[in-house]
């Protein structure tokens, strides 16, 4: 679907597939871009409502065999029982599959704790029966099977690696990557299909309770503690429920065991595999996708990455040296009063005060509504720029035994050597590249500000 601009043309062809489908004419087709993650649309019809994924060969996240595969487990899932959208038709031509409508937010963090915890539970039974089904006599030949406990750890990191990890320079992906397997499980109980991203915002409540499971996109097979390890790590970025709690009903509904030290691990795990993921979706940022967002998620999610991956080893890590903040930009709403507005504040007054109320579409609001906090992160790298750039060629500088000459030049040459040092010097690559992440979310505060304070839930 790559030769198709996702608007008219995209609508159009959407609206006559869709009419095909449902019987009806395609004038009675409603079709509307979603505000989603990953490229979707929302349709109605007289009778139906559908939820639309469409995948492109230039995202990443999003390719087309992906979104073929994703919408097979889904018909799979939905034939054995388990809580999942129907599947009414896949169109490879539009590398386009229709979800039947599924009522419910994604969105738990208005609901009571009591609340929350019981639809994290229920979600829990869902990922139990999911592990206890037979892969052989589901039908996934397509899922690759791992040859040994360190390949069941370590595929699925490695083929989002290969995908993706050469699209970024990033020195955490690679540290991340090594850290995978200098401490890799060596053991494995059994081989489960798994949701493989699993935790709050994959799944859809309504009137308290879950209504559907969502967005299988990374489902393979593996040990169910990776889908336990991720359902902590989606607790850290969308706080909801106590987790030592929903670990132990998961065991006691499922049957299967909970191996705390094996769960630490896969929470690290996911928040790596996100580190490698995100640094290449924002490293080549498509406006068919949600930048902001998706920066949002890399630059919270390394912080929390560094934090994930020093908590299963009992590494303390150290406080970060922080940029300081110019008087005239601790406050960004006082900037025009302070008499220094930049063409960065103008842009966004202008977007904000004078576009966005304006506008009469959710795509188009949220689009223009996240384009101001991109302007206001600019305007604060601009500021806060040379005093986060002198720490970090104070500490490349101290890490890697002289000081490099740009930033950039740092980077490289740490990437280079991480496998080098190898587990020797683990806890001093960690502490700098979580003081790294922690002055990026600092200096990009704006756009952090979509998820702030984020911290990793307590395990127990």
């Amino acid at each position: 679907m790559s030769d198709l601009d996702p608007s008219t043309d995209t609508a159009s062809s959407l609206a006559a597939w869709i009419a095909s489908v449902d019987g009806c004419a395609v004038a009675a087709v409603d079709v509307e871009r979603g505000v989603v993650r990953r490229e979707a649309w929302l349709a109605r019809t007289p009778v139906n409502r559908y939820f639309v994924r469409v995948g492109r060969g230039g995202d990443p996240a999003n390719l087309p065999d992906v979104v073929a595969s994703e919408a097979r487990l889904v018909e799979l899932l939905g034939q054995v029982g388990l809580p999942v959208p129907a599947v009414p038709a896949v169109e490879p031509a539009l590398a386009a599959a229709l979800y039947g409508w599924v009522e419910g937010t994604a969105d738990v963090s208005g609901l009571a704790p009591t609340v929350r915890q019981h639809v994290v539970e229920q979600y829990a039974e869902v990922l139990g029966r999911l592990h206890s089904l037979d892969p052989d006599a589901l039908g996934v030949e397509w899922m690759d099977r791992p040859a040994s406990p360190e390949a069941c750890a370590l595929a699925h990191a490695d083929s989002v690696w290969n995908a993706m990890g050469h699209l970024a320079l990033e020195p955490l992906s690679t540290f991340g990557m090594h850290w995978l397997r200098w401490h890799v499980p060596t053991t494995v109980e059994r081989l489960s299909v798994l949701q493989g991203d699993a935790g709050v915002g994959n799944f859809l409540v309504a009137d308290g309770n879950l209504t559907g499971v969502i967005d299988w996109e990374w489902a393979h097979l593996g040990d169910p503690m990776e889908d336990l390890g991720s359902v902590c790590m989606h607790a850290a970025m969308n706080p909801a429920g106590h987790m030592p709690s929903v670990l132990a009903h998961y065991e006691q509904m499922s049957a299967i065991p909970v191996d705390m030290a094996k769960v630490r691990y896969y929470c690290a795990h996911l928040f790596v595999r996100s580190v490698v993921a995100l640094a290449a979706i924002t490293a080549h940022p498509d406006p068919h996708n949600p930048v902001a967002l998706n920066l949002c998620y890399r630059i919270v999610n390394d912080r929390l990455a560094c934090q994930a991956l020093a908590d299963a080893i009992g590494l303390a890590l150290g406080e970060p040296e922080l940029p300081e903040v110019p008087a005239v930009v601790a406050d960004l709403a006082g900037i025009v009063q302070a008499g220094s507005a930049e063409l960065f504040e103008v842009v966004a007054r202008n977007l904000n005060d004078e576009v966005v109320p304006h506008l009469d579409t959710g795509l188009a609001r949220n689009r223009a509504e996240m384009a101001v906090l991109l302007v206001r992160s600019l305007e604060r790298q601009h500021r806060l720029g040379g005093a986060f750039e002198a720490i970090e060629l104070d500490e490349l500088g101290a890490l890697l035994g002289r000081r490099p000459a740009t930033v950039g030049e740092g980077l490289r040459t740490l990437d280079g050597v991480i496998a080098e040092w190898g587990r020797a010097r683990e806890a001093d690559v960690l502490g700098y590249l979580y003081r790294r992440a922690a002055r990026t979310e600092a200096v990009y505060a704006p756009i952090a500000s979509l998820y702030p304070d984020r911290v990793l839930a307590d395990l127990g």
